[in-house]
């Protein structure tokens, strides 16, 4: 879903923009945000390449950078958007442990 609204802006309101405010409209990055946008969410997932994609958007403003900017690598050691669960061992018994005998106090 979020592919297609990236899709859409770059289909419709990219070109408009262009058309209403010529050559000075064109991205200062490199690659453009609405590729950055779509490299984020193929890399990072839809919750974290959409921070990703706000926070270069918000980079871009007269006082901003430009030049190249790429997506960062997501962390190979932790995957981004699966959730692992330990597994049960049914044979474990659910009764709580047997009390044991206080031990005697020492002096």
């Amino acid at each position: 879903m979020l592919v297609l609204c990236v899709q859409l802006y770059r289909w419709t309101l990219s070109p408009l923009k262009t058309f209403l405010f010529g050559p000075f409209s064109r991205c200062r990055f490199d690659p453009s945000c609405s590729q950055y946008a779509l490299d984020a969410l193929g890399a990072h997932g839809p919750f974290r390449g959409t921070l990703l994609s706000l926070g270069r958007i918000c980079r871009c403003h007269p006082w901003g950078g430009c030049g190249a900017d790429p997506v960062p690598p997501a962390a190979l050691d932790q995957p981004c958007h699966t959730f692992q669960m330990e597994p049960s061992d049914s044979r474990v018994s659910r009764q709580t442990p047997a009390r044991r005998n206080p031990s005697p106090v020492q002096f």
